[in-house]
């Protein structure tokens, strides 16, 4: 008799019982289910698109050009540790996962030599709030935080960002405008102060967006029992008002826009629908283009704008990477809404929206308008009118690009007033220090401009 059957015989009786009990165990198991769904909503929300401990691959890079911005590698290990259980458990859960609709089984790949494969999942953040909204509430930050804190990230690949970091940020436009947040900081409370270009303790640049604590806070709309935002707003202006938010409307293509032309885009204009426009393809109504192309386009158009070469990307990775199903019916969706190829598509896509922002030239293959550096530029912007909102005697903060208001004493019109005032004022210091903010690349990868339909 083996040593395990010997422990089953003299406790047989308590293993039964414990058998029958499925309450119990059920209990255990929508708790661990619910404490890693919820990790992993804060890793996509975190770190969606890359592998989660840091690094960026060609392979990962193809989901997000392909609109997959929730999609994950798991580090299975690294999930275990955190909840205490085996990796062979965090398996099982996650094939639990798939099976409840929670995450979607995207691909597999092999890592740089690597025996075994890496699966990647789409995760459904907004399903795993509604089923698990109590452990979300409890346990989001938490989870998170430990998950993060024990990640190890390769010194060759930290040293790499910080060197990149700091040729960027000693320029003396960002260390000027780093400075104006400075003198701005002297009159907010510690707790609310602006994050931009902060060094750790190495003296490195660690951050180069614009930022505060309100910007880690949730969405009071989007999720209703989370009042966390509001409350912050009112600690951060000592009041018990309610606030508002006013946004401002496809703010990452209209301030390029802005910044790159001397007229400012009508606050009407809907950015995606002037696109479609100078893609050359027909006169769709406006109203039939909101209602079966308008997010077609959108979901396509930021990857084109943070990387040209998405295109070849999106157009040229391997199949066998991808979900199949999601990829051919974006395929599909695009054949049937626009009556063009995928490809034709978004090679017309791209070239629209350089002509959008006046950047396009017959001369070059393609010229890189800000991409990634976007963030940066932003700032400025959100400075500006942060710093006019207060001299205007108005209580306003921003998480990004929505702009929190007391109730009844922000209108549209003077929002967007205050908004082209803050782009007119960034061009004035872009232009103190001569900055171009267009360069032009040499063509590398082949692309074709369609001027007619293909056969």
């Amino acid at each position: 008799m083996t040593k395990q059957q010997r422990y089953y015989e003299q406790h047989k009786d308590e293993i039964n019982a414990k058998r029958k009990n499925t309450s119990v165990r059920d209990a255990k198991k929508h708790k661990l289910l619910g404490e890693l769904m919820v990790l992993m909503a804060y890793i996509a929300k975190q770190d969606g698109g890359r592998i989660i401990d840091g690094k960026m691959i060609p392979e990962t890079k193809c989901y997000l050009d392909a609109g997959w911005s929730n999609a994950i590698i798991v580090n299975q290990v690294a999930l275990g540790k955190v909840l205490h259980t085996s990796k062979t458990t965090i398996s099982k859960y996650l094939k639990l996962a798939v099976a409840k609709d929670y995450l979607y089984l995207v691909g597999r790949f092999t890592l740089n030599g690597s025996k075994y494969p890496s699966t990647v999942y789409m995760v459904n953040v907004d399903a795993i709030y509604e089923s698990y909204t109590e452990v979300w509430d409890a346990k989001f930050r938490e989870l998170g935080n430990v998950f993060y804190n024990n990640l190890h990230i390769d010194d060759d690949t930290i040293s790499k960002k910080l060197a990149l970091n700091a040729k960027c940020m000693n320029e003396p436009l960002w260390q000027d405008l780093k400075a104006k947040i400075d003198i701005e900081n002297a009159t907010i409370p510690d707790k609310f102060k602006i994050k931009f270009l902060d060094k750790d303790a190495n003296g490195n640049y660690i951050n180069s967006r614009y930022y505060s604590i309100l910007c880690a806070s949730m969405n009071p709309e989007r999720h209703p029992n989370e009042s966390n935002r509001i409350e912050l707003l009112q600690e951060r202006f000592n009041t018990k008002c309610d606030f508002e938010e006013i946004d401002v409307n496809s703010m990452m293509l209209r301030t390029s826009y802005n910044l790159l032309n001397d007229e400012y885009l009508p606050i009407d204009a809907d950015v995606y629908y002037e696109i479609y426009k100078l893609m050359r393809i027909g006169a769709m109504p406006y109203e039939r283009f909101r209602r079966i192309a308008r997010d077609c386009i959108k979901r396509e158009i930021m990857a084109i704008y943070m990387d040209p070469r998405s295109v070849y990307c999106k157009t040229n990775c391997k199949l066998d990477n991808l979900n199949k199903v999601r990829y051919e019916a974006i395929v599909r969706e695009v054949e049937y809404v626009f009556d063009l190829s995928y490809e034709e598509f978004l090679v017309r896509l791209k070239f629209a929206l350089y002509k959008f922002l006046s950047v396009y030239d017959f001369d070059y293959d393609y010229r890189v308008f800000f991409g990634a550096m976007y963030f940066k530029y932003e700032a400025i912007v959100y400075y500006y009118m942060n710093k006019k909102f207060k001299n205007l005697g108005i209580y306003a903060a921003n998480v990004y690009d929505g702009f929190y208001f007391t109730k009844g004493t922000m209108t549209t019109e003077k929002f967007y007033a205050v908004y082209h005032e803050a782009i007119s004022d960034a061009k004035a210091l872009l232009n103190k220090y001569d900055h171009d903010l267009v360069s032009i690349y040499g063509r590398q990868y082949k692309e074709k401009m369609y001027y007619g339909k293909k056969n």
